[in-house]
């Protein structure tokens, strides 16, 4: 807090009403992060308050912030009318409303509205897909599988996390350590004919067969990156010893 109000007292200072509103943001964050959401909606209150911000970007996480503050305090309805409001704010910016449409998602699970979920999940996963966002892309897709679980849509819940799973190996760097094995044990757990479950289990290690050999065929590419390098190190040393004497 102390560093970020200093950074708000700079602002002022500078008369930057784009820099106010990002400290306005990262004190709403920071509370939001100390569990104070009601100091968190002031700050981002504060924030919105600003005239002539020009970067768009922190208006609408400003109410992106706000309507987090709802939905850790479990006030759904003021989350949805917060979330929908800075999808309003964002536009045609892709980036930005990918991110917001998957809060709204979040708030209609924790309500147990998963039609709505999915509906929203579906924009943010298509945003993120349009924008070669693999890891977002990756997150929603196991989120769209949770609800289709919840819904008893077995078969769209094994598209979504086959759809994971595939994204996961289109950027392996990034997504190590990113799963969806809890998804898919959850699926296990709803299905009750044997051999549907042993067709799962199938597809779940084929899947895991073709990620482990992505990592490792990465692991083998930067390990002989490694060994260039090296070699090159060697060749460069000898050269000089040579041209010495």
């Amino acid at each position: 807090f102390q560093y970020y109000n200093e950074a708000l007292k700079a602002s002022y200072a500078a008369e930057n009403p784009n820099l106010k509103a990002r400290a306005y943001h990262e004190l709403a964050k920071t509370s939001l992060h100390a569990n104070q959401y009601e100091q968190a909606r002031k700050y981002a209150n504060y924030g919105l308050q600003l005239g002539n911000v020009t970067n768009k970007s922190w208006i609408i996480q400003l109410q992106n912030d706000i309507g987090l503050s709802y939905l850790n305090d479990k006030k759904y309805e003021e989350a949805r009318v917060a979330f929908i409001k800075a999808i309003e704010f964002a536009g045609d910016d892709l980036y930005a409303a990918g991110y917001v449409y998957g809060n709204l998602a979040i708030t209609h699970m924790a309500e147990g509205d998963f039609n709505a979920a999915a509906k929203n999940l579906k924009r943010d996963f298509d945003i993120s897909l349009q924008l070669a966002d693999y890891p977002s892309a990756a997150s929603s897709a196991i989120d769209l599988a949770d609800c289709f679980t919840e819904m008893g849509n077995q078969k769209q819940a094994m598209a979504y996390l086959q759809k994971a799973d595939s994204l996961f190996l289109l950027d392996p760097e990034k997504n190590f350590n990113t799963h969806n094995l809890n998804s898919w044990q959850k699926m296990l757990g709803r299905i009750k004919n044997a051999n549907k479950k042993i067709e799962v289990l199938n597809t779940i290690i084929d899947l895991q067969h073709k990620r482990l050999k992505a990592e490792i065929d990465e692991n083998n590419k930067q390990l002989t990156a490694v060994l260039q390098i090296i070699e090159q190190d060697k060749s460069l040393k000898s050269a000089k010893q040579t041209t010495s004497k």
